[in-house]
């Protein structure tokens, strides 16, 4: 008989550890699908970033040659001006000194 009562406390008390031990790898399985999602989701964020970013690279690249260009022109024309205004400048002056 205590036997059996032994065996009888050793089967409940293993059914009580399957229990605990089953709602806790129910937890940890919610627990790693949601962490799976949000490392799914994140990555997709992150592709989704980069792409962003090359996208407004390339913007950026293009707008700083036009840039480069218009500065080139600019120069340009700055230094066409002031040779015209150092030609008048003689001119004015050997005009006065006359």
């Amino acid at each position: 008989m205590t036997d059996n009562k032994v065996l009888q406390t050793t089967i409940s008390h293993q059914k009580a550890n399957l229990d605990k031990y089953t709602k806790h790898i129910n937890e940890l399985t919610v627990s790693i699908k949601l962490k799976a999602s949000l490392l799914k989701t994140r990555k997709k964020e992150l592709a989704d970033a980069k792409k962003d970013y090359a996208r407004l690279e390339g913007i950026y690249n293009r707008d700083k040659k036009k840039r480069s260009q218009e500065k080139t022109i600019i120069h340009r024309l700055q230094k066409i001006v002031n040779d015209r205004l150092a030609r008048m400048s003689q001119f004015l002056k050997a005009g006065v000194n006359k």
